[in-house]
């Protein structure tokens, strides 16, 4: 299992997964923000369709790129 996959459900959240975990979508107020675990599977990507909030964010911990895409979407 990914360690996206792994986080995600460590926070108790339902996402959309793809790619066998490396990918998650999340919904929320603001719409989706999608995180997704890098080939080498060290850097987690972050990014939403908000046409406003459009800026690729790079964490090392796949909990903390699943919550600070859940904050630009306005997802408890």
């Amino acid at each position: 299992m990914s360690r996206l996959l792994e986080a995600a459900r460590e926070l108790g959240l339902e996402v959309d997964v793809a790619l066998s975990g490396s990918w998650v979508t999340l919904e929320g107020k603001r719409g989706r923000a999608y995180v997704a675990e890098t080939p080498r599977r060290d850097t987690f990507l972050t990014w939403c369709d908000d046409p406003a909030d459009r800026v690729v964010e790079q964490f090392d911990d796949p909990v903390e790129a699943i919550n600070a895409a859940a904050r630009r979407i306005d997802r408890p």
